[in-house]
């Protein structure tokens, strides 16, 4: 159920997105941002998922081991299959994470753009070096402001 929830939220959010993006610059940096704080909070919660399972893991595997020592098994070979499952899940998990990390790194780069576009337009007489510097200045004072919320 959760899955086909997040599928609906996500599908939900692009439409949104879809839709803003054929409007005005303000709006498609407001999409992004939206989508940025989405993603940042996917990667928070796939975190604790993938701390969670490796603590599972770790149970297990003494569980296992305390097991074998009491029926005196010497093979210590940790091939439980719900360790194998944990072990893919987290590995799916680290895959979701990074990827959600390489779509924030490029959300980041389009708004600098957009916001140095933007600044181009209002402070034409800054140098093109101040313009990307005040673009990305904006850009993490917003992404800071976003985080704090």
């Amino acid at each position: 159920m959760e899955t086909r929830e997040k599928g609906y939220i996500e599908k939900s959010v692009e439409k949104r997105e879809a839709k803003e993006q054929e409007y005005d610059p303000e709006l498609q940096a407001a999409a992004r941002m939206e989508r940025a704080e989405f993603l940042s909070k996917e990667v928070v919660q796939s975190q604790k998922q993938m701390k969670n399972i490796v603590r599972h893991m770790q149970q297990v595997k003494q569980a296992i081991q305390k097991i074998r020592a009491l029926l005196k098994i010497t093979d210590d070979t940790n091939t439980a299959a719900s360790l194998t499952h944990d072990k893919n899940r987290v590995e799916t998990l680290k895959k979701q994470i990074h990827e959600y990390q390489e779509e924030i790194r490029s959300m980041e780069k389009d708004l600098i753009d957009i916001r140095e576009k933007e600044i181009t337009k209002n402070m034409p007489h800054l140098s093109s070096e101040e313009q990307h510097a005040h673009a990305k200045e904006d850009v993490a004072k917003l992404i800071k402001g976003q985080e704090e919320k």
